[in-house]
């Protein structure tokens, strides 16, 4: 009973004894429904001394809560004046798990960043790879296709499987050792080639060349075809040929270059070899071609379609000039 019920009962208790009185009691205490403590005392008075505390210092009203941890679950219980409730939460993690849970994400990012850093590292090389200029070694007697042709000491075999391997990269140099290699009909766009060999006695392309929008170079060697009457080497859409001591040979009166679609051309110290003298051996249409010396044409040399041709210090057998096409040999339009 706190001090202020103390005080209060000792006073009217002592105030009721007086000369010639009779003494009031304590008659009866209960705590009613909302925990207040009621005293009734003999003369019948009621004091409400308000809610009861216990020795632990918790009112009679207000719920108590316990909590159990045990077996990876936790157990609430509340106890108030209604009675008992109790309620469970099960799978709890420890800190002791949770902290071997974020070690474990941090070692898997960590394994992810080191591969996506690999990853990048070798894309990396790769592009810049193709951008700058590779070099692909061949060699038609020795060579194998299964080598890479980087290096002199592992050559590959065939042209065409070189630009297949390497179709991704932008500026190639096929160097060639000696010997005859068929090409089929080779094309290619968007990109520059350089294709070198090593002598036009000596290095031979059997087939034919097409190319869009390319930037192409032949030299020190000779390229021919075996049949058809297609152009052997045509360039077209921009495209810029160079040929510098490269021979053409032309059969079935084929054209041994064909330049066309604002394409550009060439040549230094070329020879044409072609089957009559009246077979057309060069054509410009719509593009422009230039000899800066020492090329001989057995044939005709033909422009069409406002297509231009100038040849200095070169031999030319015949002209042919239409639809806007002009022709200049040794300064002197014909």
């Amino acid at each position: 009973m706190d001090m202020l019920l103390y005080a209060i009962l000792n006073k009217k208790i002592k105030n009721s004894g007086g000369a010639g009185g009779t003494a009031v009691y304590v008659h009866n205490c209960t705590i009613n429904d909302d925990g207040n403590l009621i005293v009734t005392l003999s003369d019948g008075s009621i004091i409400n001394a308000g809610q009861a505390k216990g020795n632990d210092g918790i009112d009679g009203f207000s719920p108590i809560a316990n909590v159990v941890y045990a077996d990876r679950k936790v157990t609430i219980t509340i106890t108030d004046k209604s009675g008992t409730t109790s309620a469970e939460i099960t799978d709890i993690v420890t800190d002791y798990e949770l902290e071997s849970a974020k070690k474990q994400i941090y070692s898997d990012m960590a394994a992810k960043d080191n591969r996506l850093e690999t990853k990048i590292d070798t894309n990396y090389n790769i592009l810049s790879t193709a951008l700058n200029r590779t070099t692909i070694y061949l060699n038609q007697e020795t060579g194998n296709d299964d080598n890479d042709g980087l290096t002199v000491s592992a050559p590959m075999k065939t042209i065409t499987s070189a630009l297949d391997r390497y179709s991704f990269y932008s500026n190639i140099r096929l160097q060639l050792v000696a010997g005859t290699y068929d090409i089929g009909t080779m094309t290619a766009e968007n990109k520059k080639i350089a294709i070198v060999g090593a002598g036009v006695a000596s290095t031979t392309l059997i087939g034919r060349i097409n190319v869009t929008s390319c930037c192409l170079t032949l030299s020190a060697l000779t390229v021919t075809a075996d049949s058809g009457t297609d152009p052997i080497v045509s360039v077209a859409t921009g495209s810029h040929l160079y040929g510098y001591r490269v021979n053409f040979s032309s059969v079935n009166g084929a054209e041994c270059l064909r330049i066309s679609t604002a394409s550009q051309c060439y040549l230094d110290g070329s020879v044409f070899v072609t089957d009559a003298e009246t077979d057309t051996v060069i054509r410009s249409s719509g593009g422009a071609v230039t000899g800066l010396g020492y090329c001989t044409v057995p044939g005709v040399v033909h422009a069409s379609t406002t297509g231009e041709i100038r040849m200095t210090s070169c031999t030319v057998k015949g002209t042919k000039a239409e639809s806007g096409g002009v022709i200049f040999v040794n300064g002197v339009q014909v």
